[in-house]
């Protein structure tokens, strides 16, 4: 039954591939047929996509796959065929574009299909290495975080590391030129880390032990790079040289985390680096070592995405610090321009906002006040303050202003502007404030009220509304003081 499937499939491709020929089409469609023995599908240079069809199951190559290959260069145009294929089964592949050349069958065996899966394990990783380092860049246009170049840097160098070791970069083979780039992923980890963990503003002393150590590491290498009795060595001296790299980065990284929350998930991919290491060291010493022809792919990848994820928290950790600075500003502006017992607003608050202020300035000062202090005691006074602004706030609409400016000196700002209503505003502010009561009595003593005196805000500049308000508020001081003898 699959077979006729199949060969129904076939036979419906071939009208298309004849006229798909004919009009010089963009693909080309070949039929092939295994011989029995293991064999891999090779396409030819320069293919952008190889798909290959056996026994219903359709398995793709090439640059438009990211698990065969990047299109910084890395791509894998083969693919195994299973083992047990007959000779009459056929392979249908589809190479894009058509004019670089037919696909052909090539003997496998396991080295050739450990290399097929190193290749487009390599593919894989050159992928993620990308999507990671645009998802960045997307994030560093949004946010303007400054470890991100850094971080760019570092994958950079971590994707040229792997085009390097898979001969794509035109670069001269050999362990220099690997060294010469470790030597650049050094000096962007230790930017990063830098900027990251706030070295160099806050961890002076960490940041120069991190220098220290990458300046160390970056002399040694290049001196490994640059003079021909030590290039032989220079794979030897790799690995110490990124262990103590790593070993230092990863004591600064411990250190700073423990006063900056957001270096912890920094410190996991240190750790991961120098566990990387370490394996590295220890291979030589195994007798089957684990992955170790995927070790640096797999731990190049996660280092990336740790890191990336270090960069989103330490983004959100910087968000929500903004957001407590803010806070604390709030709350510094309001206590600077309001008065700590009443809530209202001081005289600084006041006149921070006169130059807006329309309507009525109404002067209020309390008579008598001191026999309260004097009687009572300061709390009780300090409650009938509080009284106070809590009777004018509800004696005005919500929007209208309540100030203290001075131990009994209030100020009251209004959108009424009618004479008639104003002078009634004025006395029912007198009748409310006389009408407060102290704890266990029915009222304040005698003799204990307020003085009015009001000023139009309209066209007079605020400090002098203010002193028409005083001045009448002094008069009507007065006068009181006279009626209660």
């Amino acid at each position: 039954m699959v077979r006729l499937l199949l060969w129904a499939a076939f036979a419906a491709i071939v009208p298309f591939v004849t006229a798909a020929s004919a009009a010089g089409a963009a693909e080309r469609i070949q039929v092939l047929h295994g011989t029995g023995t293991p064999q891999l599908v090779v396409g030819p240079p320069q293919t952008e996509r190889m798909t290959v069809l056996v026994r219903g199951v359709s398995r793709g190559a090439g640059l438009a796959y990211p698990a065969g290959g990047s299109f910084l260069g890395h791509a894998v145009a083969a693919l195994p065929l299973p083992r047990d294929l007959r000779p009459d089964e056929p392979i249908v592949v589809r190479i894009e574009p058509a004019d670089i050349g037919p696909a052909h069958l090539i003997a496998a065996d396991d080295t050739l299909y450990h290399a097929v899966a190193a290749a487009r394990f390599s593919g894989l990783v050159l992928g993620i290495l990308l999507v990671v380092v645009l998802v960045q860049i997307g994030a560093f246009l949004a946010t303007r975080e400054p470890s991100i170049p850094w971080y760019v840097a570092l994958i950079g160098g971590l994707a040229a590391i792997v085009l390097a070791r898979d001969a794509v970069l035109p670069v001269a083979p050999g362990a220099s030129a690997v060294l010469v780039l470790d030597v650049f992923c050094a000096v962007a980890a230790t930017g990063f880390v830098t900027v990251y963990l706030r070295l160099w503003t806050q961890a002076r002393p960490l940041f120069w032990t991190l220098v220290g150590a990458c300046g160390a590491s970056v002399a040694i290498g290049l001196a490994g790079a640059a003079l021909p009795e030590l290039r032989p060595h220079s794979e030897t001296l790799r690995v110490p040289l990124f262990f103590l790299f790593g070993a230092v980065l990863l004591g600064v990284t411990l250190v700073r985390a423990r006063s900056y929350p957001a270096g912890w998930i920094l410190f996991g991919g240190t750790s991961l680096l120098v566990a990387s290491t370490a394996y590295r060291a220890l291979r030589a010493h195994i007798g089957t070592p684990f992955l170790d022809h995927w070790a640096f792919e797999l731990g190049a990848t996660l280092d990336a995405l740790i890191f990336a994820s270090a960069i989103l928290v330490r983004v959100r950790y910087a968000f929500f610090e903004r957001r407590s600075m803010e806070r604390r500003l709030r709350e510094a502006t309001y206590e600077a321009n309001h008065d700590s017992l009443t809530g209202a607003l001081n005289r600084r608050g006041l006149f921070s906002r006169a130059q807006a202020l329309r309507g009525t300035l109404f002067s209020i000062d309390l008579d008598g006040f001191k026999q309260v202090n004097d009687r009572f005691g300061h709390a009780a006074g300090d409650l009938v303050l509080v009284d106070v602004v809590r009777e004018l706030r509800r004696a005005v609409d919500e929007l209208d202003i309540v100030a203290r400016i001075g131990g009994d000196e209030f100020v009251v700002i209004t959108a009424q502007a009618d004479p008639r209503e104003v002078a009634e505003l004025a006395r029912h502010f007198t009748t409310v404030i006389e009408a407060i009561a102290l704890s266990g009595t029915d009222r304040l003593p005698a003799g204990v009220g307020a003085s009015v005196g009001y000023a139009q805000l309209d066209g007079v500049p605020f400090d002098r509304a203010l002193r028409l308000a005083d001045a009448q508020a002094y008069d009507a001081k007065a006068a009181h003081r006279l009626a209660t003898g």
